[in-house]
């Protein structure tokens, strides 16, 4: 279900818990894809949303990542920072839960993470990749959410 965007500051600012139950993962994940890909075909656009901008305080992510070439959309269940490395860039960045605005931010050029995904067959599957430039941006920018950190 495609969910309203949360724009409250008082409710963005809350610290998400780790996501544990499946069927509760399967939810949030579903609608965080549909809301996220909505947003995408719009004039505002979208490459990343984290569960809390719909109203959910689960550490759950959704990215597009240029590098995947079949389905560029990658849920991320209770991301974790490995190492962030390679110095950092300054850029703008803008947000859903905030129209409009326009932020100059610095981040870690490359980030190597941890986080879950969910498979066909039962658990889910913990994964390690390294994401650099744009994509490092967007993850840092949506796990900063859900640290209650905004832009």
């Amino acid at each position: 279900m495609i969910k309203e965007i949360i724009t409250s500051h008082r409710r963005l600012s809350h610290v998400c818990e780790d996501a544990i139950e499946y069927g509760n993962i399967k939810k949030i994940s579903r609608n965080l894809l549909k809301t996220a890909k909505f947003h995408a075909d719009t004039e505002t656009g979208c490459v990343g949303l984290a569960a809390n901008q719909i109203g959910y305080l689960s550490r759950i992510i959704v990215v597009k990542t240029m590098s995947k070439v079949n389905d560029p959309w990658t849920i991320m269940i209770n991301p974790e920072y490995i190492l962030k490395f390679g110095g950092f860039k300054s850029d703008v960045e803008e947000c859903l839960s905030h129209p409009g605005i326009k932020t100059k931010i610095h981040r870690y050029k490359k980030i190597r993470i941890r986080y879950k995904v969910e498979s066909d067959h039962g658990p889910l599957i913990t994964t390690i990749d390294t994401f650099k430039n744009f994509e490092a941006r967007i993850i840092q920018h949506e796990t900063d959410h859900l640290n209650g950190i905004l832009i």
